[in-house]
């Protein structure tokens, strides 16, 4: 991870996005009407009636260098029946490091193949071991992107945020500023604490919430996968955390192209209760879509698990 300040305690920060537009703002530059079309502009994909996920381009950037992957786990009991295990993996390249959109990918589809391994061939395993064992694997893999000494750009690095849920607990992993939020009819709240450099200067002592809302550095990391050089990938230290969503709870994992624009738990329920009883890949889109139409600065990604 990024080296730390001399004679102080504060990462060095890794700057992961610029400050996104003002909000309204949606006219594309000049460059951005001309980008070519790519197959990672924009995908939907719905792993489950009650499972969906949307990634976009958005309205400024060149590419997406955003990544998610989804999959479900049938648990086969002859007795009762036992809803599937869900996995949902959200990774947002960072865009000042070089192939920040591979990053993303590897660490994505690493993170899924380790969590579908682990918990197809044993079902109980400890949850929290096997998402640290599996962003593990993902950082291995973006230590594996190639990179050259002297390029200009930060080394391939990436955030990631990885959820299972198993019969209505959800356990969740995270590096970086990609973040969970949960949703019901009455209630929101926020899962993650973002891995900033404002939140470890806040943290210090040394900056007030006011003061971070304003920084240049509001967009830097202190952790994520990837991100420096080194012979062997270092281990990876992500936060973990453990919910239980009760009957109605919408479970939110997205970048931060979308949180750019609601922040607050309150913000992205009010989002989200836009669509009512929407099924999830509905409320992806429209959340989607609301990043965009307010500014779209940055690339978008949302999966939803719940009703």
């Amino acid at each position: 991870m990024p080296s730390i300040l001399e004679n102080e305690n504060i990462p060095v920060p890794l700057v992961a996005d610029s400050d996104p537009l003002p909000k309204g703002d949606t006219d594309p530059s000049p460059e951005a009407q001309r980008r070519p079309v790519s197959p990672r502009d924009h995908i939907e994909v719905t792993a489950d009636p009650c499972f969906a996920g949307v990634t976009d381009r958005g309205i400024e950037h060149d590419d997406n260098q955003d990544a998610f992957e989804l999959s479900t786990i049938e648990i086969m009991l002859s007795i009762v029946d036992v809803p599937p295990i869900y996995l949902g993996v959200v990774c947002d390249g960072v865009s000042s490091s070089d192939s920040g959109g591979s990053a993303s990918e590897v660490a994505a589809k690493a993170v899924m193949t380790s969590l579908n391994q682990a918990l197809t061939r044993n079902p109980a395993a400890n949850v929290s071991t096997v998402l640290k064992t599996a962003i593990q694997q993902a950082n291995k893999a973006v230590f594996a992107i190639p990179y050259r000494a002297d390029s200009e750009e930060d080394p391939p690095a990436t955030t990631v945020i990885a959820a299972v849920v198993e019969e209505g607990k959800a356990t969740i992993a995270w590096l970086g500023d990609s973040r969970a939020y949960w949703v019901t009819d009455t209630e929101a709240g926020l899962l993650t604490r973002d891995h900033s450099w404002v939140n470890a200067m806040m943290d210090a002592g040394r900056m007030t919430q006011e003061e971070a809302l304003v920084s240049p550095n509001l967009h830097a990391l202190f952790s994520c996968l990837g991100g420096e050089v080194a012979d062997e990938a270092p281990q990876a230290n992500p936060s973990v955390t453990t919910f239980k969503m009760s009957p109605g709870t919408r479970l939110i994992l997205c970048s931060d192209g979308f949180w750019n624009y609601a922040d607050t738990p309150e913000e992205v329920a009010q989002v989200v209760r836009q669509t009512r009883a929407g099924d999830p890949l509905t409320t992806a889109k429209h959340l989607v879509n609301f990043a965009k139409v307010h500014g779209g600065h940055d690339n978008i990604t949302v999966v939803v698990l719940g009703h």
